[in-house]
């Protein structure tokens, strides 16, 4: 009786935890959609009706495009899904959506191309080709300006069958390889800039540019576009007869012509404006003349010309700030509307473009694409209600973002921020109109359940106009900085005088590196693949100072693929009683002491493979490692192909680390690597194996942990600075219910038994085709008060499923770190929540690249973590199979490619600190890791004063700073030598292992 009282409590609490546990799900979701952009609208009962209708197209799309990846429009290049847009139900939805406004589009490139290029078949155009670009000029005849060898195109066209093809490849930057053609965004930039230059002269003939303004009103009329705001330069005009037209006001009148024609054929179509926009790349004299003309149009057109702005890449041009007094002298009457920080370097005068955006009160912000990083400016923008133009398809082309899903946007649209979609040059991408940018923001950006409510509101955003005016301006600019500073991470911390001394010295070496990058990208690694710039990478100073810096603790990093590639094939590949069969083309292994045939495979020694096959020791390389030095993965793999090769790598590495002998070795080398890169701490996640030796003994997985342990402590005893190695035990997501039921079992057994050494539990593998943890919740939900998780969640670029859901599971079941989290940025209350609760976020930057999540370091979501002061610890995940070792390259990729330019020492010291405070040490453990890291530190420190920054082996070791005498390097330390006659025994001793 009584034991089926206590059953019956149990069951009840069980029941109460598990309501609980749902009820605060369900709130947690419905708060993270109340924040969405559109989330206050209230649809009537059509709109509801026509509500589900779309977002019946939109799930059958979007899941298509889950199951599919390589298929999704939105994550794959316009130039090569815009055919697919076209055919999706959809799109043909948003093209009858009246979209409002378009308010971010420049006067050349409004129309589509198919107009653009139609016009060339006008009577009287010219063309000369200079440099290999062709210039068009529409004459009387071709003596009637002779600075050039003018030829009618119709008569080009009758010499070359293949002019027209060349031709349209003159006029726009739509190409069916364009990674190829553009391989980084100067080169992107310089070919667009060209067609400008093309196209100009041409549509500054007085007929032609009526016809073409009036069909570019044309077509967004025809997109359901109701107004639209022009960016100008308002070039001189000609017509045929010579005569020039060099009066602004007189060409701001010929704009104003065919706007009210346009009207009065299109009643419905509410108006179009200027914004006069000459170009940033130029000097202070120019600029006064811009000043003046700005006045001049004011006066003369003072309802016809809304704003003032500068264009062209923002990168190369100067930085608002420079132009400060200029701006002081435009009278209060016309709008700023500037561009800022369409950029996605960090920290730069280009990304603070957006702070002085601000404070010069803009009315908009164009493209805005770094705005997520800098939290202030965040804050300010809600706050004044700037509008955010963002094109996406422009900031794809012009390589800003890769995967429309990456786009910073999501977080902008997630937190409810005043965004508005545009369209920027739609005619030199093949685009036309609105709903292009508005498929890609609705399928790519926003959330999978962002429905009609996104829509309506981005439309009714695009009729919105609100103002901010700053005053004593460069103090508000200083202080928005320094209050950004202070937010971001390290930024509460003090230096002494001797870590601002190496301060100093890091930033003159970071600045130095970051010289010339912005001329030619190709010479900054982190915006490249990890497998492309490697090489680059180790060239580095900054790197060598990250080796040789303190780093903590490494948080996430799977045993498995923790070592090196190097040591891998060089150590156990060659090893005795290796064996090795192919099933499927990938390379199966194990050690046996003979050869022998199972009904799968016929086993053969894997020594004489080698011996017998010339190729076979680079293939095997490749089974190993996903590491290319050739080339990066190809362009048109999916994240289902990588991760399909990734989980075989493991597969491989599996049948090797099973047997006993080498499983002892590969941990102690992958301790060995971490700490000889100043790592002292690791907390590896592992599945417990069942070891075997070649007599075909199998252990247990209590004989398993206390292999484990004698190693680690084997390892501690030889490094005495080494703190500890502790498990996290992770299994595949695949589980089922049951098989979960029995692994929290395995766990809660070994816990008990080895409390110091087994500290949590994961769920690892492929986030985006496992299923999610709401699926395990009633079994988690009953060991969650016994058992620390550090759930894997958020690791995908999917918005709105079950997937980045994760989070919010991860949360609610107290996971004491998040594994990744890279969605994390379109849940607001998650971000929240980690912020109250402390809970560490494990960032693995080459991770994420690798598997195909981002494409270049300086688009990572973390920059507005790291910027925002969430609690990052900087990890390697697997480092030993994208041919990494240790956690330096995550550290340097981090610190060069994700924080701010302007990033210095606190950042790293924090990360430093962050990977000790949120370890699964217990307390009197990380107050000794503290003790030893602080001693490392100020090592460290008094090196880099010395600007000692040669790669090797750091403090960690018993050593003391290096000096140069002569140019000799003497160490300090006199044990120095005891400890390489210690390393020669262990490497005896490890060869007599392998005999």
């Amino acid at each position: 009786m009584c034991n089926n009282i206590k059953l019956i409590i149990i069951a009840t609490l069980f029941i109460l935890i598990n309501a609980d546990f749902w009820k605060d799900r369900e709130k947690f979701i419905k708060y993270e959609e109340s924040q969405m952009l559109g989330s206050s609208i209230i649809l009537n009962q059509k709109e509801e009706i026509v509500n589900k209708i779309l977002m019946g197209y939109k799930f059958s799309e979007y899941d298509a495009g889950f199951k599919n990846p390589g298929m999704f429009a939105p994550a794959r290049h316009f130039f090569n899904s815009r055919k697919d847009i076209e055919n999706s139900q959809v799109f043909k939805f948003i093209q009858k959506v009246p979209k409002g406004g378009a308010l971010h589009g420049h006067n050349a490139a409004l129309a589509s191309f198919e107009i653009l290029y139609n016009l060339t078949y006008s009577d009287n155009l010219y063309g000369c080709i200079v440099n290999g670009r062709i210039q068009l000029k529409f004459l009387a005849h071709s003596n009637q300006d002779k600075s050039c060898n003018w030829t009618l195109l119709s008569v080009l066209r009758k010499e070359d069958s293949n002019f027209d093809e060349w031709l349209r490849s003159q006029l726009t930057l739509d190409v069916h390889n364009p990674r190829e053609k553009y391989p980084d965004i100067n080169t992107v930039w310089k070919a667009m800039e060209d067609i400008f230059k093309t196209v100009d002269v041409m549509l500054n003939y007085k007929p032609i540019f009526q016809e073409y303004l009036y069909q570019a009103l044309q077509e967004l009329y025809d997109d359901n576009v109701m107004y639209l705001e022009i960016r100008v330069t308002l070039s001189t005009m000609y017509d045929l007869s010579g005569r020039i037209f060099d009066s602004i006001t007189t060409i701001a009148d010929f704009y104003k012509e065919v706007i009210d024609k346009f009207k009065k054929d299109h009643p419905r179509f509410i108006d179009a404006r200027l914004i006069y926009a000459p170009y940033r790349r130029t000097n202070n004299e120019t600029f006064r003349d811009y000043v003046k003309t700005v006045k001049e149009l004011k006066t003369h057109h003072p309802d016809f010309l809304v704003g003032f702005d500068t264009v062209g890449q923002e990168d190369l041009g100067l930085p608002l700030v420079e132009f400060i007094n200029h701006f002081k002298e435009i009278p209060s009457d016309i709008d700023f509307i500037f561009h800022a920080a369409e950029t996605n370097w960090y920290g730069t005068s280009t990304d603070i473009n957006i702070v002085d955006a601000i404070l010069l009160g803009t009315k908009r912000i164009g493209h805005g694409y770094g705005l997520v990083k800098h939290p202030l400016a965040l804050q300010l923008v809600k706050e004044a209600g700037i509008g955010i133009e963002v094109c996406p398809i422009s900031n794809q082309v012009l390589m800003l973002v890769e995967d429309m899903r990456n786009h910073p946007a999501a977080m902008l649209i997630a937190g409810g921020y005043p965004v508005i979609i545009s369209n920027d040059d739609p005619s030199f991408w093949s685009a036309k109109g609105l709903s292009y940018d508005f498929y890609m923001a609705f399928m790519g950006i926003a959330s999978r359940t962002a429905d009609l409510r996104l829509l309506k509101q981005l439309a009714l955003n695009s009729l919105m106009y609100i103002n901010q005016v700053c005053s004593d301006y460069l103090a508000a600019r200083n202080e928005i900085l320094r209050a950004e500073k202070s937010i971001a991470i390290g930024g509460k911390l003090s230096l002494t005088e001797k870590e601002k001394e190496a301060n100093k010295i890091l930033l003159q070496v970071k600045q130095k590196e970051l010289q010339g990058v912005h001329d030619d990208i190709t010479k900054f690694p982190p915006a490249r693949h990890f497998f492309h710039m490697k090489n680059d990478i180790e060239k580095s100073k900054i790197f060598s100072i990250l080796q040789k810096l303190p780093k903590g603790g490494a948080l996430h990093t799977h045993l498995t693929a923790s070592v090196s590639v190097e040591y891998v094939f060089s150590n156990i590949i060659s090893r005795d009683n290796l064996h090795g069969c192919v099933i499927n083309g990938r390379l199966k292994v194990k050690f046996f002491e003979e050869g022998k045939t199972t009904s799968v495979c016929k086993w053969e020694l894997i020594r004489d493979l080698r011996r017998n096959e010339t190729t076979f020791d680079s293939w095997v390389k490749s089974q190993i490692s996903l590491f290319n030095e050739d080339h990066q993965l190809n362009a048109r793999n999916t994240i289902n192909d990588v991760w399909k090769s990734f989980l075989e790598t493991f597969g491989t590495m599996h049948g090797m680390l099973k047997y006993k002998p080498v499983f002892q070795d590969h941990l102690y080398q992958a301790l060995k690597e971490l700490y000889e890169d100043n790592v002292f701490y690791v907390e590896f996640r592992l599945n417990f194996p069942e070891l075997y030796e070649l007599n075909g003994t199998v252990y247990g997985y209590a004989d398993f942990m206390q292999t484990y342990s004698d190693v680690v402590q084997q390892f501690k005893s030889e490094n005495p600075n080494f703190v500890g190695a502790k498990i996290i035990y992770a299994r595949q997501r695949t589980l089922n219910v049951i098989q979960l039921k029995h692994v929290l079992n395995i766990y809660d057994s070994l816990q008990k038994a080895y409390p110091d050494i087994l500290v949590g539990f994961d769920l690892v593998g492929f986030e985006d085709m496992g299923p999610p943890l709401i699926n395990f919740h009633e079994q988690l939900s009953t060991v969650q008060n016994t058992t620390h998780f550090f759930f894997h969640a958020g690791e995908t670029n999917w918005y709105g499923y079950d997937i980045d859901q994760n989070l919010i599971d991860a949360v609610l079941l107290g996971s004491k770190r998040i594994g990744h989290g890279y969605a994390l940025l379109k849940h607001p209350k998650v971000l929240e929540m980690v912020k109250q609760k402390d809970i560490g976020i494990e960032i693995s930057p080459i991770s994420n690249q690798v598997l195909r999540l981002v494409d270049d370091f300086r688009n990572h979501p973390s920059s507005a973590l790291i910027a925002q002061g969430y609690p990052v610890i900087i990890c390697n995940d697997d480092p030993g199979f994208w041919g990494a070792k240790g956690l330096s390259y995550d550290w340097y990729v981090a610190y060069m490619g994700m924080a701010s330019k302007d990033a210095g020492l606190e950042l790293l010291k924090q990360l430093a600190l962050n990977s000790i405070k949120y370890s699964s040490m217990r307390e009197d453990e990380k107050n000794q890791a503290m003790q030893k890291w602080n001693a490392t530190w100020e090592l460290f420190i008094e090196d880099l004063i010395q600007n000692k920054t040669k790669p090797g082996k750091g403090y960690l070791h018993g050593k003391g700073p290096e000096v140069v005498e002569n140019g000799v390097e003497k160490v300090l330390d006199k044990n120095e030598e005891l400890e390489l006659e210690r390393d020669e025994v262990r490497d005896e001793v490890q060869n007599w292992k392998m005999l």
